[in-house]
């Protein structure tokens, strides 16, 4: 969709270095303004949308999966068209809920989201509440040996983000693929980690490398051999899904790529809730973030990893 792409490019334009720029305020006004129209004028056409899965050439071997809850569940449909919208469509759309928080599973639904199931997304209903696990846990587990792709439930894509994320893919084969994340060392004068303050490209890869796991993360499911269960992870890091998918995929000897390093536009929820606001900076040794991070090096020190966190670490299997 031509408007959702030059939104996106709006947006990743303004998120470049211009001192002129930024002195003058233009930065700023472009962010509310492309911020207004992905969440007000957008919508517009894409509530027009016919879009669908296929089973033509140009799928992707890729599976989609995320996850949602109450507070976000109404506008959720957006995220989900920008994905039907792609130039070249993945296998599969996977929404992961919980019937604790949509006890009458699709009663619960708004009708634009039901609507969608029949242009190829699938929704699953689960009866445990695993949280942010829920977007990867159950793709990893039931998926083995195929790509799966986890994404927040309030983004939106523009339509050539899968292909190029594939195409990056075939170069990196045995690398996580990640649209945002940081630099960083393990600080040994501290013994937590160090956050380095140079910006990230596209094109980065290294073990030196912190991804985030909702924009868009393109990842091997073989990882889930090494999975631990879900009761065992939820103790360490109850709300720190991309702490344990960092340490796992680490322990798996696997490294990350930064692709398409670029922001991507937000939908706007009213009472919304974020991880971030609970949890904390990562960087911040004193955070809810840093406890479960030293938590699970412990823990894996208990099993005889190294830790994972030493980018000069390469992982004992």
């Amino acid at each position: 969709m031509i408007l959702l792409d030059k939104l996106y490019i709006i947006n990743s334009y303004c998120a470049l270095n211009n001192t002129i720029w930024d002195k003058l305020q233009i930065k700023r006004i472009l962010r509310l303004l492309v911020k207004f129209c992905a969440n007000y004028i957008l919508p517009i056409p894409l509530r027009f949308s016919s879009a669908k899965l296929s089973a033509e050439n140009n799928c992707l071997p890729i599976i989609i999966s995320l996850t949602s809850f109450p507070a976000r569940i109404n506008n959720l449909w957006m995220t989900i068209e920008s994905l039907l919208i792609q130039t070249h469509k993945p296998q599969a759309i996977i929404l992961w809920l919980s019937r604790r928080q949509f006890p009458k599973e699709f009663d619960n639904l708004p009708s634009k989201l039901i609507e969608q199931t029949n242009r190829g997304l699938t929704i699953r209903f689960v009866d445990d509440d695993i949280r942010s696990y829920k977007k990867f846990y159950y793709a990893f587990k039931e998926y083995k040996d195929s790509l799966v792709m986890t994404l927040d439930d309030d983004l939106l894509l523009p339509s050539y983000f899968l292909s190029s994320m594939y195409e990056c893919k075939k170069l990196h084969p045995n690398n996580v693929i990640a649209s945002f994340g940081f630099k960083f060392s393990w600080d040994s004068t501290i013994d937590y980690i160090h956050y380095d303050v140079s910006k990230i490209h596209s094109g980065d890869s290294g073990n030196n490398l912190f991804f985030g796991s909702g924009g868009g993360t393109l990842f091997n499911t073989s990882i889930a051999d090494k999975m631990d269960d879900i009761e065992t992870i939820r103790e360490l890091c109850p709300t720190a899904d991309d702490i344990y998918l960092n340490a796992l995929i680490r322990i798996c000897n696997h490294s990350v790529t930064f692709h398409l390093c670029n922001p991507l536009l937000e939908i706007i929820n009213s009472n919304n809730i974020k991880l971030v606001d609970h949890n904390g900076d990562i960087t911040n040794p004193n955070s809810i973030n840093a406890k479960q991070l030293k938590d699970l090096i412990k823990y894996l020190s208990s099993k005889g990893y190294d830790n994972p966190f030493k980018t000069n670490n390469r992982i004992k299997l």
